[in-house]
């Protein structure tokens, strides 16, 4: 008889397609607006297509193939080839909290599983820009 030891963080058990649309995400929304909706949709073994998270990073579709919740509230990211090149590993995950920086509200998010010399594993989202600490410095980005 195989024992369970706790909660698994891999999640195999595919369930519904979700897309922005089903999701309510709309073109007008603000960033931590579509995530909080992807993250409120989302139940555990539901999947996204990684050309749907587009409003995390324009070009998010070309490295990821599908992102599918899991039990603990974590995303499970499928890599495409070009993810496979780009430094995203076979154990990527996405993790995304509601949070307060500095007084805004927003969402802190942190990747994991992936090469930290080519993409940020971990930010904050307001108002449509991407806060990130680098050399303990807080800095901004918008997001495209």
């Amino acid at each position: 008889m195989h024992q369970m030891d706790g909660p698994n963080d891999e999640y195999d058990q595919e369930g519904r397609k979700v897309t922005k649309e089903s999701l309510g995400i709309k073109k007008g929304d603000s960033s931590e607006t579509m995530m909080g909706k992807l993250m409120k949709g989302m139940r555990p073994g539901d999947y996204i297509d990684g050309g749907d998270l587009d409003f995390l990073n324009s070009k998010i579709g070309l490295i990821l193939d599908k992102a599918t919740m899991s039990p603990n509230g974590t995303l499970q990211l499928d890599r495409t080839f070009a993810g496979r090149i780009a430094g995203v590993g076979t154990d990527a995950k996405l993790s995304i909290k509601a949070q307060t920086l500095n007084g805004m509200k927003g969402y802190d998010f942190k990747l994991t599983g992936v090469s930290t010399t080519k993409i940020y594993t971990s930010g904050f989202v307001n108002d449509n820009k991407l806060y990130f600490y680098e050399k303990g410095k807080l800095f901004s980005a918008p997001i495209k």
